[in-house]
């Protein structure tokens, strides 16, 4: 499985064969507001990630029409406490069930900024289960994973 991570030079956890700082991804694009989400989402084999979750499905269907897919990440999970981390949680499955609706690509990983944050194949695997994602879903993140970061 490979992992983006926010840093450069982190450890591997078990189970990740290759950790990828982001900033070394050319199609990986952190939008700040709607208008660049949808400009973003028209580039072919976009990794998109937003912070908040809340991507409106129009630029999801995009997304899936250019073979790009949509970033789920463990550390803005980790970050929060008590019920702001089940709203984080909330927001992540309806991203998930636009994803699903329209076919867009599933890309599950860290964004660890350090080696504390750094975490184990399976870990992010149990976090793939949490979201609510299927077996296939979950081949289909790692699938994503491995080529888009190859693109």
């Amino acid at each position: 499985m490979i992992d983006l991570v926010a840093a450069e030079k982190l450890p591997k956890e078990a189970g990740i064969v290759e950790a990828v700082p982001f900033s070394a991804l050319k199609n990986f694009f952190q939008p700040k507001n709607p208008g660049e989400t949808r400009a973003q989402c028209r580039m072919k084999n976009a990794i998109l990630y937003s912070k908040s979750y809340e991507i409106d499905e129009g630029a999801i269907k995009e997304l899936a029409g250019v073979g790009g897919s949509v970033v789920f990440s463990l550390s803005d999970i980790l970050r929060e406490k008590g019920f702001r981390r089940g709203i984080m949680l909330s927001k992540m499955r309806l991203a998930l069930s636009s994803c699903r609706k329209s076919g867009c690509g599933l890309l599950v990983c860290t964004l660890a900024a350090d080696a504390n944050s750094v975490r184990t194949a399976r870990e992010l695997e149990s976090f793939m289960a949490v979201l609510g994602m299927t077996e296939q879903e979950m081949t289909l993140a790692k699938e994503c994973s491995e080529r888009l970061v190859r693109a």
